[in-house]
C-alpha cells in the first residue's frame, strides 16, 4: 500500500507501485574504454519521479 502524489488516495494491498518521471536533465558521462582511451557520452537521469496509481498513470498529460 502507498499513497499516491497525484490523487493522494492510498492504494489496495498489493497494488503495483508505478514511478512516473516529473523531471529529467542532460548529463554528459566519461568513461574510459578496455583500451584506456576516454569515451565521451551523452544521456539524461532521473532528477525526479513519483508515486502514481495505475489510473493517474494511465492519463495523458
Amino acid at each position: 500500500m502507498y499513497r499516491c502524489e497525484i490523487c493522494k488516495q492510498v492504494t489496495k494491498p498489493g497494488e503495483k507501485q508505478n514511478k512516473k518521471i516529473i523531471k529529467t536533465r542532460d548529463r554528459i558521462y566519461h568513461n574510459t574504454d578496455k583500451y584506456g582511451k576516454e569515451v565521451i557520452s551523452e544521456g539524461t537521469e532521473i532528477v525526479k519521479e513519483i508515486n502514481v496509481c495505475d489510473k493517474c498513470f494511465s492519463k495523458e498529460d
